[in-house]
């Protein structure tokens, strides 16, 4: 399923000018022009309304309202069932399908959702923004878009790091780990992660394992 646009003039750029396009942390980034600018994928990849999911972000947006970063759906109304990062309304924020859950200022962000097919929950930088909650999920009937709405109005107008992890489950309990790993990638700072002992195995065969359920 690799994102994919055939007209130039609609492919975002990686180099610019002959200037390779880096982020504020000096890493190079693909720069969506905020107008045109999408990558189709040629499926649906994320597939909300039959799927749990998990979708991780590196973004450095560079204005306001900054549109759709990832989407699924159709061409037409309601266009999409979908992960946004970006802007809503002339706001920084994370939504779905315009329901919006957590605040995301402008500059380079580790953002991540999680869709466990009842609740959603956005991240910033390894923290919760915001609470958990429901939002319209539509049935996709075309393709994963990244950079546009599927009719491509609302194009992301800001700089997308290589960096776009996409599960088809709900990586709640992994998340942390997953984060911890992208942020010491980009030099983000995200709370420290804890490891815990659930079990310590009894190495004599008669398998009376050490157990603890609570991991505090």
């Amino acid at each position: 399923n690799h994102a994919v646009q055939s007209t130039p003039s609609s492919q975002p750029k990686i180099v610019d000018g002959g200037s390779l396009k880096v982020d504020a942390g000096g890493d190079p980034s693909i720069k969506f022009d905020g107008v045109n600018d999408s990558l189709d994928c040629g499926a649906t990849v994320v597939g909300l309304s039959t799927n749990a999911a998990t979708v991780f972000a590196v973004s450095d947006k560079d204005g306001t309202n900054a549109g759709y970063l990832l989407s699924e759906g159709d061409v037409v109304n309601p266009y999409s069932s979908n992960f946004i990062f970006g802007g809503d309304n002339g706001g920084e924020v994370l939504w779905v399908n315009a329901t919006e859950f957590g605040v995301a200022p402008s500059g380079r962000q580790l953002l991540a959702f999680t869709w466990d097919q009842s609740e959603f929950q956005a991240y910033i930088d390894g923290a919760a923004s915001g609470a958990a909650g429901s939002a319209t999920v539509n049935t996709e009937t075309t393709n994963t878009i990244i950079g546009s709405r599927g009719d491509q109005i609302d194009s992301f107008s800001g700089r997308m790091l290589s960096e776009l992890i996409i599960y088809n489950s709900d990586q709640s309990g992994n998340r942390r780990a997953i984060e911890s790993d992208i942020a010491s990638h980009y030099g983000i700072s995200v709370p420290a992660l804890n490891g815990y002992v659930k079990t310590w195995y009894d190495q004599s065969g008669n398998g009376n394992n050490a157990l603890q359920t609570i991991d505090n």
